[in-house]
This record gives structure tokens, C-alpha cells and sequence, in this order.
């Protein structure tokens, strides 16, 4: 694993940031996404622990989550690769997902 030592903020700005994520609760707007959302998410994440991405993906009805076994909170930096064809994988059912819809109003 890479650590990215050069892009830590500090102590206090670390603290700020926790804090403010622990009072965000956006629950009260999941019902208004009618679009559909892919949710990466790393098993170690300290930040955002895997267990919220799973309320967030119980909450979106069209949502799908991938889970990584690692990467803490900056998975798409600390595993580019396994993010990127997670990512990739996620787009390409989107699109499949889509196409079904059209030939179906056809």
C-alpha cells in the first residue's frame, strides 16, 4: 500500500473534517435521486466506514455498491487500478442497463 504523507493536513484540519462528516446526514434527500448511483467503497476506509456506503446503497434503489478490500478513504489514489476497473465495470452495466430500458419502450 502508498501512503500520500505529502497531502496530509494536519491534526486540526483532520479533526474539523471528521467532525463535520459524524453531523452530515443527508437520509432526508436520498428519496429525490431518481438517477442511478454507483458507490465504490473501501473495507478499511477509517473515514467512511464501509457500513454507511451500505445504508447509502439500502437507501438509493438503483444503486449498486463494489466494495475493495483496500484503499482506506482515497481508494481511487491508494489502488488506481482496482478503482478504475471497478469504475469502468460499474459504467458498462449502466450502459447495458440503459439499453435494456430503450429496447423495451420500443
Amino acid at each position: 500500500m502508498r501512503w500520500h504523507w505529502a497531502h496530509f493536513q494536519g491534526k486540526n484540519n483532520l479533526l474539523r473534517r471528521l467532525n463535520a462528516l459524524k453531523r452530515a446526514d443527508f437520509s432526508r434527500h436520498t428519496d429525490r435521486i431518481r438517477c442511478p448511483v454507483q458507490i465504490i467503497c473501501a473495507s478499511d476506509d477509517l473515514l467512511v466506514p464501509s457500513a454507511c456506503s451500505s445504508e447509502l446503497h439500502a437507501a438509493l434503489p438503483d444503486s449498486q455498491k463494489m466494495v475493495m478490500r483496500y484503499g482506506g478513504h482515497a481508494c481511487n489514489v491508494t489502488d488506481p487500478e482496482t478503482f478504475n476497473a471497478l469504475l469502468l465495470n460499474g459504467l458498462a452495466s449502466l450502459l447495458h442497463h440503459r439499453e435494456a430500458a430503450c429496447k423495451e419502450l420500443l
